[in-house]
């Protein structure tokens, strides 16, 4: 059954000039989350020089962590990697020497430097490789790899002797974080009453990427209300509830029967281009706002969503566009 992953979500206009454009983006904010806990736990094991793992669902904020990671662990030398964006050719060797500042320029490698390495799934063997290597060696001194899995894919059983038991599971917020991050983003603005704000809560499933576009979804339909309230709520997102706690059940099933063993799907060798577009349908992107984002014609993005349909990644349904399972 296809997952379908076109929601039309745009730049909102205010009519209240005290709010910023758009307070509900989904991108990575280091700021959106507390996870003082989680964040004690990383920062120990990257001064330790341990390599970890932070898993948890889509959404929980898991780029976020890794965001805030990057800004505030001085002094040293963090470098963020994604997978998803690595063209095969790319050397970590070089990456790292190519990096060095100013004074460290006499230096092999960078001194304390630490690897972020998001979207750990599409990790190339080679890299992965040389990343174990560099952290062996001494030239890396810690390592944090993200996956949706709970069960890390497509890494060596070395690699996985290299994590041990460091392992971070970010999970759904309570609902106190819940109703926190919706008044963090309005800046206390009063635009939803309680009621609303619990209903959106309660239908996102408690996952802050889904509590954010939920709030944009009711705002757009609603935007000329001084305050939204709970029937704007019902209105809006009828439907919404069984889907996505559907989607979170069949996402515990699928890893829960998944195999132990190191074998995984094969699946077809993508271009880096089609690997972005399968990450942005992903997030619920349609096709004009790829081709913006990318600064590519709408006619080349759709020549690629073609390839992607014969590859068996995508299909389409009344010209909506569906990621295949």
């Amino acid at each position: 059954m296809p997952r379908k992953m076109k929601h039309n979500i745009k730049l909102i206009t205010h009519n209240n000039p005290n709010l910023i454009e758009n307070p509900f983006s989904i991108k990575a904010n280091p700021n959106v989350i507390d996870l003082g806990k989680e964040k004690k736990l990383l920062m120990q094991y990257i001064k330790n020089g341990d390599v970890c793992f932070l898993t948890g669902p889509t959404g929980v904020g898991k780029s976020s962590l890794l965001l805030w990671i990057k800004n505030n662990l001085n002094p040293y030398n963090v470098f963020y990697i994604d997978a998803a964006d690595v063209e095969k050719s790319f050397g970590i060797k070089e990456f790292l020497k190519n990096s060095r500042r100013g004074f460290d320029r006499f230096r092999a490698y960078p001194k304390n430097t630490v690897v972020l390495l998001d979207e750990s799934q599409d990790c190339d063997y080679e890299l992965q490789k040389a990343l174990k290597l560099h952290w062996d060696h001494g030239h890396i001194k810690s390592i944090v790899i993200t996956q949706i899995n709970q069960n890390l894919k497509n890494f060596s059983d070395s690699f996985n002797d290299r994590i041990g038991r460091r392992v971070i599971e970010l999970g759904k917020l309570n609902k106190l974080d819940a109703i926190n991050l919706i008044n963090l983003r309005l800046r206390n603005k009063k635009l939803f009453d309680e009621k609303a704000i619990e209903k959106i809560i309660e239908i996102a499933d408690y996952i802050p990427r889904k509590i954010l576009e939920f709030c944009e979804l009711v705002y757009l339909k609603n935007k000329d209300k001084k305050k939204i309230e709970l029937v704007d709520v019902k209105k809006v997102l009828r439907g919404k509830n069984r889907n996505i706690k559907q989607k979170s059940k069949e996402s515990t099933e699928n890893q829960t029967n998944e195999p132990q063993n190191n074998e995984t799907k094969k699946i077809p060798r993508l271009t880096l281009l089609q690997k972005k577009i399968v990450r942005d349908l992903d997030k619920g992107k349609i096709a004009e706002e790829i081709a913006k984002d990318f600064g590519m014609s709408l006619e080349k993005i759709k020549e690629e969503l073609d390839n992607l349909q014969k590859l068996n990644m995508v299909t389409t349904q009344n010209q909506e566009i569906y990621l295949t399972k």
